[in-house]
């Protein structure tokens, strides 16, 4: 078993690096990619503790795209965290992620006289699941009020155009990845004509099995990947308490990842 999708408490999931390659080696995985949202902070004591468990690594980050058809997520999987416009690239998002959640907890005190106590840590990339989590634990709102109502306001921003960020990608040694292509959007042409876009930039693999995906959209990606000779990968987007049905392993609810999911290009060694 394997999981190419995952994250730490260094974006928006519960589990220390350590605590994940833990819980992978208790669940049998050998390789574990570790791809936090805007935030490579958490890669170096990943690679630590997956040494330690004998996990094989795969270093990652998830970029937020702003695309013309809305956002979606570009992984980066097999990336130099050390790379300098990555690094770069990525604190500018999260600078803004950061004056984002300031936003959002003025907006909930002034609009609704709900005061949220927050220290902020300067290696997190913040979101609007961090708020509604504050939210919910400190006023009991519950999830989905907190983002139909009051968070409307604050939609996820892109902060980098597809192309660039393959690009970034690239330069930093790694493989660019669509996650969960549903997500593009509803439309399904919408959907397959943004990832032909992005091949035409130099897009590698789609993230073909999901949890998100039903069995025909798995066949139009697969359709894809084989038109436009693409890899393919498979992962839980596992979160530990803030998903809780995401279970680090499996791409959906009893169907493990396992190696004949996935291009072969993954299980080479590091």
């Amino acid at each position: 078993m394997l999981d190419l999708h995952a994250h730490s408490y260094f974006s928006d999931g519960t589990s220390s690096p350590k605590d994940l390659a833990q819980l992978a080696k208790g669940r049998g995985l050998k390789t574990l990619a570790l791809t936090d949202h805007d935030n490579v902070a958490g890669l170096l004591d990943f690679q630590k503790a997956c040494a330690a468990y004998q996990i094989r690594p795969i270093l990652g980050v998830e970029i937020t795209i702003d695309a013309s058809e809305g956002l979606f997520h570009l992984l980066g999987l097999g990336i130099d965290p050390a790379n300098k416009r990555l690094q770069q690239a990525l604190k500018e998002a999260i600078d803004l992620r950061t004056k984002r959640m300031k936003a959002m907890l003025q907006h909930v005190k002034d609009k609704y006289d709900l005061n949220v106590a927050f220290a902020f840590l300067p290696e997190v990339a913040y979101g609007r699941f961090h708020m509604a989590i504050l939210l919910r634990d400190q006023h009991n709102i519950p999830l989905r009020v907190s983002f139909d109502e009051y968070l409307k306001e604050f939609k996820n921003e892109g902060h980098i155009s597809a192309q660039d960020a393959i690009n970034l990608v690239h330069e930093a040694g790694g493989k660019a990845v669509i996650a969960h292509p549903t997500t593009i959007s509803k439309d399904k042409d919408t959907c397959v004509a943004t990832i032909e876009a992005c091949v035409a930039y130099g897009l590698d693999a789609l993230e073909v099995y999901s949890g998100r995906h039903t069995e025909e959209e798995i066949a139009i990606f697969k359709g894809l990947v084989a038109k436009h000779n693409l890899l393919i990968t498979a992962g839980s987007d596992f979160h530990g308490a803030n998903k809780p049905d995401a279970r680090l392993g499996f791409w959906k609810t009893g169907d493990p990842i396992t190696s004949d999911l996935i291009s072969s290009y993954w299980l080479k060694s590091s």
